[in-house]
C-alpha cells in the first residue's frame, strides 16, 4: 500500500521511512484518543478471533485435532458468555474468566495455534468486556450490518462528487439507521424536524433512554 502510495506522489526512498512513521504516529494519537474517551468501551469480537484459529494452515492428523479441540473449547465459552450477558452471576463470572485462562494459556502440539493463543490471550480484557458489562455485544456483525449500506452504495455509485455531498450521506445514513436502532420512523422524524413540531425528542436523548433501560436489564 505504501509503496504504491509513494509513487503516486514522487517520493523517494528516503522520504518513505519518514513517511511511514508520520502516519504511524498519527494512528497511535488517534487509536490514544478514541479509546480513553469516557465511556467508551473497546472490546474485540469472538467471531473474527476464532476465525484466525481456523484459518491455521494444517500439516498432519495432531495438528487438525489440536485446532479442533481449541475451536471447540471456544464456541462452549462463547456460548456460556451469552447466556452470562443474559443472566449475569456473580459466582459464574469467575469460572468463565478461569476457562478463558485454561484455554488460552493451554500447549499442544501445534506450535503456530500455542502462539496465536498466547496472542489472543493479550486481549483477555477486550475479550471479556462482557462479564463487566453484559450489554455489550460479544461480535461485530451489528456493526458490520450497519455500514453494509454504505459499502454497497459505494460500489455503485463510487463515492461522492464532493466533501460536502459526502458529509451529508453519512450524516443522512447514519441519521436513517440510528432512527431504524430506536424504532422510530425516519420519514417521520424528517418531517418532524422540517416542519419544527419537534414531537421527536433528541435522538441523543432517546439513545440514553435505551441504554439505560438494556443496563438495568441486563443487570
Amino acid at each position: 500500500m505504501y509503496k504504491y502510495g509513494f509513487a503516486q506522489v514522487g517520493l523517494d526512498t528516503s522520504q518513505r521511512s519518514c513517511h511511514d512513521r508520520s502516519h504511524r504516529l498519527r494512528l497511535s494519537r488517534w487509536y490514544l484518543r478514541l479509546t480513553h474517551v469516557p465511556g467508551l468501551l473497546h472490546a474485540l469480537c469472538w467471531v473474527h478471533s476464532e476465525r484466525l484459529i481456523h484459518k491455521l494452515i494444517l500439516l498432519n492428523e495432531p495438528h487438525r485435532q489440536a485446532q479442533t479441540l481449541v475451536r471447540g473449547q471456544l464456541w462452549e465459552l462463547y456460548r456460556d458468555l451469552k447466556q452470562y450477558a443474559m443472566a449475569p452471576d456473580a459466582a459464574q463470572k469467575s469460572t468463565l474468566d478461569a476457562r478463558f485462562d485454561a484455554i488460552f494459556t493451554q500447549k499442544t502440539d501445534f506450535a503456530t495455534l500455542n502462539s496465536l493463543l498466547k496472542r489472543l490471550y493479550r486481549n483477555k480484557a477486550e475479550l471479556l468486556q462482557v462479564l463487566d458489562y453484559p450489554q455489550t455485544p460479544l461480535h461485530t456483525n451489528g456493526s458490520e450490518r450497519d455500514i453494509r449500506e454504505k459499502v454497497i452504495r459505494k460500489k455503485i455509485s463510487g463515492g461522492t462528487r464532493s466533501d460536502l455531498g459526502r458529509q451529508c450521506r453519512d450524516t443522512f445514513l447514519s441519521l436513517k439507521k440510528t432512527c431504524r436502532k430506536l424504532g422510530i420512523s425516519f420519514w417521520q422524524y424528517l418531517l418532524d424536524r422540517t416542519k419544527g413540531t419537534n414531537t421527536i425528542p433528541p435522538l441523543s436523548e432517546l439513545i440514553r433512554q435505551h441504554a439505560a433501560a438494556r443496563a438495568s436489564m441486563s443487570y
